[in-house]
């Protein structure tokens, strides 16, 4: 798991951890997955969850498929999709009370996470649009809800500016494409939900 040391320490002591395991969550959990228009869609029964820096530590050691394989199964609506020690469960509020030098600590370190979740969510969008070419649409639309939901998770308007701003563009991306998709696929409910949030970014 991507662990920074220092940033981590910070983070645990803000959100009252008195310690980490970084484990995957375990038991048996039904994934729902929502696309845009409200609709549920199938549901997947796993026995291990995956956690949102698991997938970030397989992208950053190569592991490609495996990591593409687990970002689609993320539960981006589940209460244990980031680690304990996560930048992605700090809030802006949180930040602004620490030091300058951990603030400065918590940005260096979150442009080396960015820069992994950028690289990721480009290969996810860039399978969606190769799906969509193909008319697999089916595939074509769980690849980019996928990114979608990751850029709305972690662009929830408590979380740090700079966290949000990664998300924003996330969804905005992702929001583009689906537009593309439900264009060829004549979808109007789910296009003039997509052209919406498109207008309100």
């Amino acid at each position: 798991m991507i662990k920074f040391l220092k940033v981590m320490i910070i983070i645990l002591g803000l959100l009252g951890w008195g310690g980490t395991n970084g484990c995957k969550e375990k038991g048996n959990e039904q994934v729902v997955a929502n696309d845009v228009s409200g609709r549920d869609s199938q549901q997947i029964s796993k026995e291990n969850a995956y956690v949102f820096e698991d997938v970030l530590d397989l992208w950053q050691k190569g592991g490609t498929d495996m990591a593409t394989s687990q970002f689609i199964q993320l539960n981006w609506d589940g209460p244990l999709i980031f680690s304990a020690e996560s930048i992605f469960r700090l809030t802006e509020v949180q930040y602004r009370s620490l030091s300058f030098s951990e603030q400065t600590s918590i940005q260096n370190d979150f442009q080396q996470i960015s820069g992994t979740v950028r690289g990721l969510i480009k290969h996810i969008i860039s399978l969606g649009i190769s799906y969509r070419q193909s008319q697999d649409y089916e595939n074509a639309e769980l690849y980019l809800l996928a990114v979608l939901k990751c850029g709305d998770r972690i662009s929830k308007p408590e979380l740090l500016e700079i966290v949000k701003g990664l998300g924003k563009a996330a969804s905005k991306f992702a929001l583009n494409e689906l537009k593309q998709l439900y264009t060829e696929t004549n979808e109007q409910v789910k296009l003039e939900e997509v052209l919406k949030r498109l207008s309100n970014i």
